[in-house]
């Protein structure tokens, strides 16, 4: 599905939505029988001009019906697909508000939020709810609520999910959707304090495949803390002594923390040391390392959107990261220019630099060239040049929009990617990141 256009995908969106929804799913099967909508890979920007279906109550009452249901695999067929039609702004408002009433018909009572779905808790923040639920108090409530394991030994039971991950998932996937007060902030990092003590010595002795799993949870928990920390205008003595332990221990323990240092510490001062270990961590071949430094960039762009004495800084690690991408030829290549296409561009193209702007246009008129699956440099191996022409394409496609948005002229260097996401003779997964069709 991932090779078909967005016109195929809206007519197997159209098919899709005709299948009848099993009249029992039973728990050995539920992996097996999943609503195909969900596979889909649609935009609302996608159909705003192509598809505008309008749904009767009719077409959608075997949805509404499942939606009830008790069992979980059913009910879920039915939230996810009216999840995707409100996503897609492909509901009236009546219809909105039936899909509210089936949502919330069933709650869970230890979170106050829709019960039997396949959802973590961030994502009812954007759905419909009643009026009379506040949504945010309840998220905050459910996660200052969360209680931390304890380790008792180093192994491991393995489980396709880790709640502790998941839960500091919900905190960095809700950031701008629920506003942390300081009490908040300051219950959190002694709770994730408290973690780290209890289980850091047990990082090294858990390896499974390789990787430690205790290692990951601590990974996620400083990126956590520094949302936590963005948060938060001003951070009192005796947290900053706390964050500033965990940084200090971090680093012993090798866990990348330059994000939170940016975080919590950032300013005006200390932004050349900064700038510094930025552009060090992005000459790293540790993919661990490399992303750390890429959301601490993220940061201080965040830094520079609400104070433009930050212009110094910004344009510095502008400049640098440009380089870095014309340098890179593995697979953290592909990793930056992820970012740089899906977080960067998006958010903070105006703040690019003229100098790195060239040198973006160039990197991706160089990377066109070797990128090429037949005339390409001979030394990179198949799989990571489709990956790094597939995040090109994205890139070009989203510089390209910038362009536009801002009215001005479209380089040569975007219009190249253009006719490469044009051509017949393209993989189909790189010509359908140009969005435009």
């Amino acid at each position: 599905m991932e090779s078909f256009s967005i016109t195929e995908k809206i007519k197997l969106f159209n098919d899709f939505l005709e299948i009848k929804i099993p009249e029992s799913i039973y728990p050995v099967e539920e992996d097996k029988l999943l609503p195909a909508i969900n596979f889909i890979d649609l935009h609302k920007n996608d159909i705003a001009n192509k598809y505008k279906r309008n749904f009767s109550n009719k077409d959608l009452e075997k949805f509404y019906t499942a939606s009830l249901s008790d069992n979980i695999a059913i009910r879920s067929w039915g939230i996810e697909t009216l999840s995707l039609l409100f996503e897609l702004d492909l509901l009236h408002d009546k219809q909105k508000e039936k899909f509210r009433d089936v949502l919330w018909s069933q709650t869970d009572n230890s979170t106050g939020f829709p019960a039997n779905t396949h959802y973590c808790i961030f994502s009812f923040l954007n759905l419909p709810h009643p009026k009379d639920v506040d949504v945010n108090e309840l998220f905050r409530q459910y996660l200052l609520q969360y209680t931390f394991p304890t380790y008792k030994n180093g192994i491991r039971i393995h489980s396709a999910s880790d709640t502790v991950i998941d839960n500091f998932n919900e905190i960095m996937y809700s950031e701008g959707l629920v506003k942390w007060n300081y009490d908040d902030f300051s219950m959190f990092l002694k709770k994730m304090h408290s973690f780290w003590e209890e289980g850091k010595n047990y990082i090294n002795k858990d390896v499974v495949w390789g990787d430690s799993y205790i290692l990951k949870r601590y990974i996620s928990m400083e990126q956590a803390i520094s949302i936590l920390c963005r948060n938060i205008s001003k951070i009192n003595e005796q947290e900053q002594k706390i964050v500033k332990s965990l940084i200090d221990e971090f680093k012993e323990f090798k866990i990348p923390s330059l994000e939170l240092q940016v975080a919590c510490f950032f300013s005006e001062k200390n932004q050349d040391s900064i700038a510094k270990e930025i552009k060090y961590a992005w000459g790293s071949d540790d993919d661990y390392i490399i992303q750390d430094a890429l959301r601490a960039f993220y940061s201080i762009l965040k830094f520079y959107e609400n104070n433009k004495t930050y212009s110094e800084i910004s344009n510095t690690l502008w400049n640098t990261f440009a380089n870095v991408l014309l340098y890179k030829r593995d697979k953290s290549l592909v990793i930056c220019l992820n970012y740089l296409a899906n977080l960067y561009i998006k958010k903070y193209f105006e703040f690019v630099p003229h100098f790195a702007q060239e040198n973006l246009l160039f990197v991706l008129k160089a990377l066109s060239e070797e990128t090429d699956i037949r005339k390409g440099n001979a030394s990179l191996e198949t799989e990571l040049k489709l990956s790094i022409r597939r995040n090109c394409a994205c890139a070009a496609y989203n510089l390209y929009t910038s362009y536009l948005g801002k009215s001005q002229e479209i380089p040569s260097e975007i219009t190249v990617w253009k006719e490469i996401c044009s051509s017949e003779n393209e993989f189909a997964e790189i010509r359908n990141e140009w969005r435009e069709k």
